[in-house]
């Protein structure tokens, strides 16, 4: 890609380029952070059309709302490149701070993800996408590797019947289909000032929008803060949330939590080839998964 920046550059009216740098995402940097005499931008490589067609759908769509960074078009008029046959798209850069757990968060992930789902529901212009880590599709890549250890695993779920979990679970999958975005971790959320925005929309799909809720509260909280800190954080969450889009369901974010976790054991066990290692990571996952859950069950249910 670095060899193609020059070229990709050339088709955006962003001033003259002074410097430009990758932004490094595990082995590989697929984005670069591009410095021109006109501002600051992000360059992301693109898995393909479909991917640039809904990013720009959906930053336009929100870019009154300062929840997702300003997505450029080219001298095209298009939200994405093509370049030697690879999709790319421009983004304003935002300069983050650390995401930290504390109500403001809470606050404002209320607002920026209530918002984005009321938005997101049938909106015609977007492209479904194949869900990468279906369920049904990772419980037969692990099967192998999980009759080995399955007992193990249940145990932590604190079920004897494992395989009754995930055949709920695959039936809840297909529920309640709706667009969603699909990876919403604290990796694809930035933090300015008193604004949290959304990043990343490269997994967008159909989906319940309860998973994008599970996904951000599994990768923030953790098992070791207090379950009263962590109230107060869901029910902050909440009262936000439901001001922009009323469809919420306690219900369906604890059956979230546990699915989002559930891929996410097998998701780690088909990649991994160290089972002790895998024990103690899957260990801390559905930990987190139980102590949300029973708090969500304690307080909102």
């Amino acid at each position: 890609m670095q060899n193609s920046i020059e070229g990709i550059l050339s088709n955006y009216a962003i001033g003259q380029i002074e410097s430009y740098r990758s932004i490094n995402k595990g082995s590989i940097s697929n984005a670069y952070h591009i410095v021109s005499d006109q501002g600051e931008w992000v360059l992301r490589k693109l898995k393909n059309r479909e991917q640039g067609i809904n990013e720009y759908i959906i930053a336009t769509m929100l870019e009154n709302d300062h929840i997702c960074p300003r997505m450029m078009t080219n001298k095209s008029d298009l939200g994405y490149s093509c370049h030697e046959a690879q999709y790319y798209n421009l983004q304003a850069y935002i300069h983050p701070s650390p995401i930290t757990n504390s109500i403001d968060t809470y606050r404002q992930m209320g607002r920026a993800l209530g918002i984005l789902h009321s938005k997101l529901k049938d909106n015609e212009g977007l492209i479904d996408q194949e869900d990468r880590f279906n369920l049904e599709t990772l419980r037969s890549n692990t099967r192998g590797k999980l009759k080995h250890i399955q007992n193990d695993v249940a145990s932590m779920f604190s079920t004897d019947r494992f395989e009754d979990v995930m055949d709920e679970l695959v039936v809840h999958q297909n529920m309640n289909k709706t667009f969603i975005h699909g990876d919403l971790g604290k990796w694809n959320l930035l933090s300015k000032a008193d604004k949290v925005y959304i990043i990343d929309f490269g997994e967008v799909r159909k989906g319940d929008q309860h998973l994008d809720i599970a996904a951000f509260l599994t990768s923030m909280i953790h098992v070791d803060e207090e379950e009263e800190l962590i109230g107060e954080y869901l029910a902050t969450f909440y009262e936000v949330y439901i001001t922009y889009n009323i469809d919420f369901s306690w219900h369906y974010v604890m059956k979230n939590v546990q699915l989002w976790i559930v891929r996410g054991v097998l998701a780690l066990l088909h990649y991994s080839s160290d089972t002790n290692s895998f024990m103690v990571k899957a260990r801390r996952m559905i930990d987190v998964e139980l102590k949300i859950n029973k708090i969500i069950q304690d307080r909102f249910t």
